[in-house]
């Protein structure tokens, strides 16, 4: 028996990035991202970075890389979850 590597199958699977193969865009198109912990940080970070209209809302009044994420073009609505931007 051979020992299992889900990753390295995972990966052997996917072509490797370069010219040629797609890269996905949202240019265009808006998204809301609820949450600012890590894994919200990126996504908004990516989509923006992508040409989405971002915004980020989170109940914390601040959050990590906030000058960075402004410069990038995100819209942050911090210090409340708003219903009506859902």
């Amino acid at each position: 028996l051979q020992p299992h590597h889900p990753q390295t199958a995972m990966t052997a699977a996917q072509p490797p990035p370069g010219p040629g193969r797609p890269v996905f865009t949202v240019a265009g198109r808006r998204a809301l991202v609820v949450g600012a912990a890590r894994s919200g940080l990126a996504a908004a970070e990516l989509l923006a970075s992508r040409g989405a209209a971002v915004t980020l809302t989170d109940r914390a009044a601040t959050v990590p890389g906030e000058e960075r994420l402004r410069a990038l073009g995100v819209a942050l609505d911090l210090g409340r979850h708003d219903a009506a931007a859902f």
